[in-house]
């Protein structure tokens, strides 16, 4: 796996070791390496890779997001130990490492590895408002990286999206949404609620990259990078909240378009 010890060095130039990432990555466009190696081995490779990144001092959070009380859902069970991920097959590797932290969040929840697991796996009863992960993610000197996707997505706009809602002014394509459902532990259901800054279905409005993605670029905080095959998106979150609330009080509307 040379071809990617090379390609992960161009980390190095953009991110400190000791640092908190944030990463959202899509291994289709890998697909190659599992071909040739065995997936176990890849993805053993690829964690590893990224703790050199991090360091010893550092943190790694990874989507693990099942959805587990959505309103398509009939049991609404979450079971923090068990209940898979929908986002692919790197968090479903770390579900199975006795080294991280899962959010108890039955909508968003993360796998954590690193220094500070414990601290930033105890969250609060929201996924993107007060006290929850994102909260944390802000306050520290955290670096989003969208690896593999097709666009610049991170997920932590809906934290800057409610934040604005709560702190400065409504936006009607977005609301706090309160949702029931069971934690499930050693077989034992436990009836609780969770809230959760949802899509408002009646409006055809949709992320868009292309306002926060000009102005980060434009002032030098959006790095990307060719990883083989793929682009690698790199900003710190504490940039992408400025810029974004910033372009919000321009226009509310900064985040989305009528698709």
């Amino acid at each position: 796996m040379k071809d990617l010890i090379f390609e992960f060095n161009k980390f190095k130039s953009i991110i400190p070791k000791g640092s908190t990432i944030y990463l959202e990555l899509d291994l289709i466009r890998l697909k190659d390496f599992f071909y040739k190696k065995n997936h176990k081995d890849v993805l053993e490779f690829l964690l590893n890779e990224f703790k050199k990144i991090i360091g010893k001092k550092g943190n790694l959070i990874v989507p693990a997001f099942t959805y587990s009380w959505g309103k398509d859902k009939k049991k609404k069970i979450f079971d923090i130990k068990k209940t898979l991920p929908k986002t692919g097959m790197f968090p479903n590797f770390l579900l199975l490492k006795k080294e991280a932290i899962r959010t108890k969040d039955p909508m968003f929840s993360f796998l954590i590895l690193g220094k500070d697991k414990k601290k930033l796996s105890t969250i609060g009863k929201s996924s993107f408002g007060e006290q929850s992960l994102f909260e944390k993610i802000n306050k520290e000197k955290t670096y989003l990286i969208s690896f593999g996707l097709d666009r610049f997505d991170p997920t932590f706009v809906h934290y800057v999206e409610e934040y604005y809602d709560r702190n400065h002014k409504k936006i009607n394509y977005r609301f706090s949404k309160k949702y029931n459902g069971f934690f499930k532990k050693n077989n034992r259901l436990k009836k609780d609620f969770f809230y959760c800054f949802s899509r408002n279905l009646k409006l055809n409005m949709f992320y868009n990259e292309k306002k926060i993605k000009k102005v980060l670029q434009k002032k030098n905080k959006l790095k990307i990078i060719n990883f083989c095959t793929c682009k690698v998106f790199i900003t710190l979150a504490k940039d992408f909240f400025h810029e974004g609330i910033l372009g919000m009080k321009k226009d509310q509307f900064f985040f989305v378009k009528y698709r």
